[in-house]
């Protein structure tokens, strides 16, 4: 995970391949268990990094079944929201929506707050995201500010929204922000 949090994905998938295999020599059925569904879900986010959106599914979705299988509640709303994460990046909007739903139905039930926002940002970004997104990679992100008009519910027509990126961004994991309505209307803006 550390390797991930620096951008090494390819490190990543490396340990988390290693996990796995450790995890399948456990004897005790429930241990193995409890060792592959998070190996397999790092495996997903690794792949994801990587933009291969296929292998990201297949893990996601092994790991899914073993969370289900064992009663991980958390594990299995975790591996929702990364299908669902996965589904947004390959522009299936109404996939991605209907994982995250289920992600936030789990997360609430389980109190898990933190979980519960970051799902609800992702819902949020399924709102907003898809326009934005679509825009920041066709420039393959080459771009420190552009402006964008958004006629939105939340956004009069001529608001303009600023989107800067500092030198050190990669927009690797853009967390998307709507400011509070003004009188020009909200404003969305990547932290």
């Amino acid at each position: 995970n550390e390797l991930a949090d620096r951008g090494d994905a390819r490190g990543a998938l490396a340990k988390y391949e290693e996990t796995l295999a450790i995890g399948r020599t456990i004897d005790a059925p429930h241990m193995r268990k409890v060792v592959e569904g998070p190996a397999l879900g790092g495996l997903g986010n690794a792949y994801d990094s990587l933009g291969q959106y296929d292998k990201a599914i297949a893990s996601h979705e092994a790991a899914l079944a073993i969370s289900r299988e064992i009663g991980d509640r958390r594990g299995e709303g975790a591996d929702l929201g990364n299908l669902g994460v996965v589904h947004f990046y390959l522009g299936q909007y109404d996939e991605a929506k209907r994982y995250h739903a289920a992600a936030l139905a789990i997360k609430r039930e389980i109190g898990d707050w933190q979980g519960e926002g970051a799902t609800l940002t992702n819902l949020g970004n399924l709102r907003f995201g898809p326009e934005i997104f679509n825009l920041f990679f066709e420039n393959r992100g080459d771009f420190r500010c552009a402006d964008f008009h958004y006629p939105t519910p939340l956004m009069a027509s001529r608001n303009c929204c600023s989107f800067v990126l500092s030198e050190e961004s990669t927009m690797r994991d853009p967390t998307l922000m709507i400011r509070p309505p003004s009188k020009f209307g909200s404003t969305l803006v990547f932290n």
